[in-house]
């Protein structure tokens, strides 16, 4: 089996009732990692490899409420590997969110998702090895709204998603949902 080691160092700061910042610092160390190798003659297994891999980085929170209605909620990870081991995982990892009780009834959502560029490693049947792409950085905005029609019982809601229609390639070779929109309630009895 892969073996990982990962230490977690972090401060968490509450001002009040207004606000929560938080700042952690991670380092990963994996060895024995698996992977697919060529033993030769066209021969390609899963293996454990010999060399180990490090990955680091800072991940800053925060969470602020205005008042008992308004609160924005914000995430930044900045993660650094090594060249090796640096496959589909963002140097620059952002979202935001900001929630707002409209009514005592109603209530509304603001997300945004950035993702920075990612290196991938994508097998070529024509020329037989592995080609290293790009997948482009994205960003994501998504929308949620909900009303309680009788409260505590009868709630109706909207969510809609990629909101300008986002061309992104999350996995490659994988298809992304568009926009997308979903409606919906729940009953509680």
């Amino acid at each position: 089996p892969e073996e990982n080691a990962t230490i977690e160092v972090g401060a968490e700061v509450h001002i009040a009732d207004k606000a929560t910042l938080s700042v952690v610092y991670f380092t990963r160390h994996e060895k024995n990692f698996i992977d697919f190798v060529d033993l030769g003659g066209f021969v390609f297994q899963y293996n454990n490899v010999d060399e180990s891999f490090n990955a680091s980085g800072i991940e800053f929170t925060s969470n602020y409420k205005f008042n008992d209605d308004i609160v924005i909620n914000a995430n930044v990870t900045y993660t650094k590997v090594e060249d090796d081991l640096n496959l589909r995982i963002p140097e620059l990892k952002a979202n935001a969110r900001l929630d707002y009780k409209v009514t005592e009834r109603t209530f509304l959502s603001l997300s945004y998702q950035f993702n920075d560029d990612r290196r991938d490693s994508v097998y070529n049947s024509s020329t037989f090895i592995n080609e290293d792409i790009t997948m482009e950085s994205y960003s994501l905005l998504d929308v949620y709204t909900s009303h309680y029609i009788i409260k505590n019982k009868l709630k109706l809601f909207a969510n809609l998603t990629n909101i300008f229609n986002e061309k992104y390639v999350e996995l490659f070779g994988f298809s992304t949902r568009g926009r997308n929109v979903s409606i919906g309630f729940n009953l509680n009895l």
